[in-house]
């Protein structure tokens, strides 16, 4: 560090003659301190003199001592004492960096300049560290908030999201996925910001990538060349320890668009090595059709399974994958990739697993002896059989109602439904739920034939804001219900989260359904036993 040059001389310069750092952005929120530093100051003067350094022969620039000036005119003070040094551009900055590490109001973005300006100097963070009393790792994160955009730097300046929630957000190095981000976790609507915790959950969920899961080699520095390999990137979490000790993986990807662009390159690869084979390859824009943002199944109603996805097998009791039902089979696979996670899979039409699931069926038929009785069930066959299916159903059944009741929870929320709107309206628009948009518009006494979307539109347009607000949530909720009618498994903790956070009792609503399942089963056998009798009667006639 350079050495301090003694001081000229100590002096009264007037306000006048005081001229701001260029290095400094004095921010003072806190108005009443400095009420009370004027108020002493028009009582006993200024008791510490000003650090400065001349700028011309009646010129002078503030090293040290921004709120002194501050007060001092607060107070209506002509001059203030000062001592005046010869500071060079680097002794200035280094002063201001140790100055502001025992402020109680320095400003995050105060320091993060600072810092970085030292650092363009030719100091190293540790050497930051060393000279302010604190460890590298604070220094590593005030310079990550460098990195943030306008916007975030905006945002923190005005204190709409905290500290925490900026450093993540720092984190994502492309700009625009900040802004994204800026406008997941900071004010939402009316809506108050979420707080550090759940904006680290939002970040990581949306904007992190485990690379385990990759389909591309992330040792390859030639994959993207401009990338380099991800083992060694400093974006990846575990070569950045200081900036990621709350992610709790080393191999988590924070680049996205980096990310993207190695799953596009290695997709080029596949796709000209599966030309070369004669391999069949489907367009993204028909990979649409098969996948979903939720899972790497094909959807149900698509014509194409996946290859390496289990299904139940009746033949043999168990699940197995598309692979084994079609071993031996001539069907050739087509290459496609998710164009919402980029993980790439073989398809085979739809048709020819059901085929070959029912050869499988009638193989096991016929081994198993079809002539044979089928063994009657045990008492606690059917009792456990019995459990079972009340279970399933009040499931099927609570789930419908927490759909109906967060609606109805959103629907009295007004304006400050935006926070669920926004966490909820676009995925469930891109993914234009059938299954959904259909219970929907059911429940509002509305059964259009072909395409929802086109009904739902035309209802929304006379419908009141609150009641579409409704609607919307109910459309994205559904499309977190899987094939059989159940909410999906990926997404019980999210919809638990929800219900908390609108008040909704699940578990009194399951309760409920159970009971209203079981007392429902209980009047089906004295029903059925009347319908009989009622059949029998009109037959002796």
């Amino acid at each position: 560090m350079n050495a301090i040059a003694p001081a000229v001389e100590i002096k009264q310069i007037p306000l006048g003659n005081l001229a701001d750092s260029p290095f400094q952005k004095p921010r003072v929120s806190k108005r009443g301190n400095l009420d009370e530093l004027a108020a002493s100051m028009r009582e006993v003067g200024v008791l510490e003199p000003l650090l400065v350094r001349p700028i011309s022969r009646d010129r002078y620039e503030i090293v040290a001592g921004h709120r002194r000036k501050l007060g001092a005119a607060l107070a209506k003070l002509e001059q203030v004492p000062c001592i005046v040094h010869g500071y060079t551009d680097d002794q200035v900055l280094e002063i201001q960096t140790v100055e502001n590490s025992q402020r109680a109001d320095v400003h995050p973005l105060d320091e993060a300049d600072n810092f970085a300006e030292l650092i363009k100097r030719g100091r190293t963070p540790a050497q930051l560290a060393e000279k302010i009393g604190r460890p590298s790792s604070y220094v590593l994160q005030r310079l990550q908030l460098c990195e943030l955009g306008p916007e975030c730097r905006k945002a923190l300046d005005e204190e709409k999201i905290t500290l925490a929630v900026a450093l993540m957000i720092a984190r994502i190095p492309d700009r625009k996925l900040q802004a994204e981000a800026l406008a997941e976790v900071g004010e939402r609507g009316q809506a108050a910001a979420l707080t550090a915790k759940r904006a680290g959950e939002v970040i990581r969920g949306r904007f992190m990538l485990r690379l385990a899961e990759a389909p591309f080699d992330r040792g390859s520095a030639e994959l993207v060349k401009k990338a380099g390999a991800c083992t060694v990137c400093p974006k990846r979490s575990g070569n950045a320890l200081e900036l990621f000790s709350d992610v709790d993986s080393p191999d988590v990807c924070t680049d996205p668009a980096c990310y993207r662009s190695k799953l596009d390159a290695h997709w080029e690869r596949v796709i000209a090595e599966a030309k070369v084979k004669g391999t069949k390859v489907l367009a993204d824009s028909a990979a649409r059709k098969v996948f979903s943002q939720h899972s790497e199944r094909a959807s149900y109603d698509s014509q194409y399974v996946s290859l390496d996805e289990d299904h139940y097998d009746t033949a043999s009791g168990r699940h197995v994958t598309a692979r084994t039902a079609l071993k031996g089979s001539d069907v050739e696979p087509t290459l496609a990739r998710n164009p919402y996670s980029g993980q790439i899979h073989e398809l085979v039409p739809r048709k020819a697993f059901e085929l070959a699931m029912k050869a499988r069926k009638r193989e096991g038929a016929k081994a198993s002896g079809s002539s044979a009785k089928p063994k009657k069930p045990s008492a606690v066959d059917k009792a456990a059989a019995e459990r079972e299916a009340i279970k399933a159903e009040a499931k099927k059944r609570a789930d419908e109602q927490v759909v109906i009741a967060l609606g109805e929870r959103v629907l009295k929320l007004g304006a400050k439904a935006d926070a669920v709107l926004f966490e909820l309206l676009l995925p469930s628009l891109a993914n234009d739920g059938f299954d959904a948009a259909a219970a929907a518009m059911k429940r509002r006494g509305l059964e259009p034939k072909g395409s929802y979307t086109p009904a739902v539109l035309k209802w929304a347009q006379g419908a009141k804001v609150d009641e579409v607000r409704a609607l919307v949530v109910e459309l994205a909720i559904g499309e977190m219900v899987d094939a059989y009618g159940n909410i999906a498994a990926s997404e019980e903790k999210r919809l638990d989260g929800l219900c908390k956070r609108l008040g909704v009792d699940r578990a009194a609503l399951h309760k409920r359904a159970t009971e209203a399942v079981k007392a429902a089963r209980s009047k089906a056998p004295a029903a059925s036993k009347a319908s009989k009798a009622s059949t029998k009667a009109k037959s002796k006639r």
